[in-house]
Parts: C-alpha cells; sequence; structure tokens
C-alpha cells in the first residue's frame, strides 16, 4: 500500500463554515513579476486542520505545544460508514476501539459530503458519550470526516468538544478517509506551528505502519511561526475572531499569512507559470529516504564541487545543513547575508534526479541573486521542490527517513506546513 493522502485541498468555493478562504497575489509572472507569490486570508480551522485543547479550554495547550510525537505515530481507523446520525460509545465498540493513541473515525461524510462545497443539513458527528469513552482508552488525537467533530444541534453547544479538550485531547478535522480501509496506519499530521493558536491548517497523511518504526526519535524541522518571526516581506498577521475570555463558546482565529512562512515548501509554479500547484506536488516527493549534506564549512555559496565534496549521493531528497541554521535562521530581520546555493549546484542536483532539495534559510538563492532568482529558475521548470526554512541546527549528515508536509493549498505557488526526520531502520 502507497501512502494516502486523508488532506482536503483549501480553494475559494470549498466546504467550509463561515468566511471562505481568499488567495491575494503579491507578485504574477503574467504582469511581470519574477515569479508568482500569494498571501492567504484564512481561517485555523479552514481545510484539514488541528484542534488543540485551547480552542475549547482556555486552560489547554496551544497548537505550537502539541508534541510531534503525537501527531506521529499508529493510528486506528474505525469504520462507522453504518452509522446513520451520531456515532455512540456503542457504535465505537462495536467498530472495534481499542486502546490507540490515534483513533481515526470514518462515517459516510468522507463519500457523501467531503465531495460536495455546500455545507449539509445533516452529517456524522461523535456524540459526548462516545467522547467519554475515547478519554478512557487513552485517545489523544481524534479525527473526523467533516469540518466539526460535533452532530447537527450540537455545532454550536460544543459538548463533545469540551469533553475532549478537557481531558487534553486533540482533534483532527475534515479529514478524507473515504480510500482508507478500517485497520492500523501510521498516521502523519503535521499542522501549521502557529504559535499560541487554538488551531492550524494541516497536511495528513497514512502510510502502512512499520512496527520498527514506533519510537525512533523525531527531529522536528520547522520554525515557529509568529508575527515577529523572521520572514521575507509582511509577516503574518493575527486576526481573533471568537474569545472564549469575551463569552464566547471556543476560541477561533484568523490569519493573514503568506504562501512562503516558516519551513514552507515551493512548488514549480513559483517561477514556472505552467507548472504544479502546491496541492498537486506527488506524495513521493514529499515523504521516503532524504540525504543530509553537511556544508556548514562553506562561506558564501555552494557549489556543485562543494555538493560533490559533501558526499552528494543518489538519494531523490537532498537537505542542505549550513551555517544558516545557526546564523541567519536565527534572526528576526532578514540579514544581509546567508549561504544560498549557486546555478551549477542547481544543475547539478537536476542531473542526479533530485526530486526534493531544502535549505536552512528564506531562500535558496545567494544574497546576490535574491532578485535574478537564478537557482530558482533551475529548479522550478524541472520540477524540482523546494523546502525553505527548514531548521536543520540538531542534524548530523547522513540518510534519514523524511517527511515534508505543505498543508494542500490550490491553486497556490507554495505552502506553509510541517517536517521532521528519523533515522532509518538500518541506521
Amino acid at each position: 500500500m502507497s501512502a494516502i493522502d486523508i488532506s482536503v485541498p483549501v480553494f475559494q468555493g470549498m466546504l467550509h463554515p463561515g468566511r471562505q478562504p481568499e488567495q491575494r497575489f503579491v507578485e504574477r509572472i503574467d504582469r511581470g513579476d519574477p515569479g508568482n507569490v500569494s498571501r492567504w486570508y484564512i481561517g485555523a480551522h479552514t481545510g484539514t486542520h488541528v484542534e488543540a485543547p485551547l480552542h475549547t479550554n482556555d486552560d489547554g495547550v496551544a497548537i505550537d505545544a502539541l508534541p510531534l510525537d503525537l501527531l506521529v505515530g499508529p493510528a486506528r481507523v474505525l469504520d462507522l460508514t453504518g452509522v446513520e446520525t451520531e456515532i455512540t460509545a456503542a457504535d465505537l465498540e462495536a467498530a472495534g476501539l481499542g486502546e490507540e493513541t490515534r483513533v481515526l473515525l470514518k462515517t459516510t461524510n468522507s463519500e457523501r459530503i467531503l465531495q460536495g462545497t455546500e455545507a449539509p443539513d445533516t452529517w456524522v458527528g461523535l456524540a459526548p458519550e462516545a467522547a467519554e469513552l475515547l478519554v478512557a482508552r487513552g485517545a489523544k488525537l481524534v479525527g473526523i470526516d467533516f469540518y466539526t467533530i460535533e452532530t447537527p444541534g450540537r455545532d454550536k453547544s460544543f459538548d463533545s468538544h469540551y469533553v475532549l479538550s478537557g481531558a487534553g485531547v486533540a482533534t483532527i478535522e475534515l479529514i478524507d478517509l473515504s480510500a482508507a480501509d478500517a485497520g492500523l496506519y501510521e498516521l502523519i499530521c503535521l499542522p501549521i506551528p502557529i504559535t499560541g493558536a487554538e488551531a492550524a491548517p494541516a497536511r495528513a497523511v497514512l502510510v502502512p505502519l512499520d512496527e520498527a518504526a514506533v519510537g525512533r526519535p523525531l527531529t522536528d524541522l520547522s520554525v515557529a511561526v509568529h508575527g515577529g518571526m523572521l520572514h521575507w516581506g509582511k509577516r503574518p498577521v493575527r486576526e481573533e475572531v471568537e474569545q472564549l475570555s469575551a463569552g464566547d463558546k471556543c476560541n477561533v482565529t484568523r490569519w493573514d499569512i503568506g504562501s512562503h512562512t516558516g519551513l514552507h515548501v515551493d512548488a514549480g509554479l513559483h517561477f514556472d507559470d505552467s507548472g504544479e500547484d502546491i496541492a498537486e506536488m506527488p506524495l513521493d516527493v514529499l515523504l521516503g529516504p532524504a540525504r543530509v549534506l553537511d556544508l556548514t564549512a562553506v562561506e558564501t555559496e555552494i557549489t556543485a564541487a562543494d555538493l560533490e565534496a559533501a558526499g552528494l549521493g543518489d538519494e531523490p531528497r537532498v537537505l542542505l545543513k549550513t551555517r544558516n541554521s545557526t546564523t541567519a535562521l536565527r534572526e528576526t530581520e532578514k540579514p544581509d547575508e546567508w549561504i544560498g546555493v549557486a546555478p551549477d549546484a542547481a544543475e547539478l542536483l537536476v542531473e542526479r534526479g533530485v526530486k526534493l532539495v531544502s535549505i536552512d534559510f528564506l531562500t535558496i538563492d545567494s544574497p546576490s541573486r535574491d532578485t535574478t532568482w537564478d537557482t530558482h529558475l533551475v529548479l522550478c521548470p524541472v520540477p524540482v521542490a523546494i523546502a525553505e526554512c527548514v531548521d536543520l541546527t540538531d542534524v548530523e549528515a547522513g540518510v534519514y527517513e523524511m517527511a515534508m508536509l505543505p498543508v494542500k493549498w490550490r491553486g497556490s505557488e507554495a505552502a506553509p506546513g510541517g517536517g521532521f526526520l528519523r533515522p532509518l531502520a538500518d541506521a
């Protein structure tokens, strides 16, 4: 079995409660700009998203405080497609609920509701007594295939949310489980790590469970996303929509956020108007073995000779660790100097069949090329995916298992997300 993408694409007109997401282009090739650059005005609960306990519990943790080993690990998919209205505790028992930490609830929503764009009058949600059973069984992360875990009539009172958040349980909503049979998988769910947020858009996939991989340490590659972060251009802006402290039923935020914020992946569309957007990028680009090259001795620009000397092999994913991880990436304002990649090095990566290359700074281009974008122009038309703002501080050179998952923004030239490395089985 290959990886199953259980994320839904985000676009204007999608299935969504409240205000629709809006994509705004800051630069466009068809207007004479060198590349496509966009920003999104988007709710924290848009598309596939993770809700931290802070959503309905002011004493709960925020999205950036959820541990990576909660968001990645064995997950049980329960087939509840026989349920017509509300999932009860008896329904969970009948479907085979065990004691897994991560539980995904597959209902008729996946085949029926998720394929449309209009908010329905009825859907299948989770009864509070079923939420209580999940808590009792030790669940820490619960997912469902609709934009709320509540049933109709409870989507304003948040009964099941309060049960779960009060016990410190996080939820994943609007996941598409239509291609996932009941059973045990490894879940990889990486939200945008927005500091202090109650929720965040996420990318989620299911992969075959490798028991030998369970428990291997995960190294988080992401950087914190907040209003004062290192950023190219306008930083992310937070808007409070609802607040528990103001008497609302929950905490809800919206964000004006650039597609190139924090750890992000550039698709071909960034510098090729006919290129793929980020939502079209195949999962086999974003998941799999990756080689980390130690280039911390490079003082100006990484050349093809530097890649060869560092041990470039035939791996399809290459992460370039430079002194940026401990210098330029730690700044709050864009510095004058950083380490980038020369066009001849980009050409060598293309020749070697690399599908994804990452760098530990805002851009893969060098300071002298941040207006001509020579390296982007080599890589994007191929296309080779470019992951930027990847924090490699705690990573040694070598080959690892990698996940680099941008959120699924349709029509976007790039998107933020999360990423991690973990040792291979034979490492």
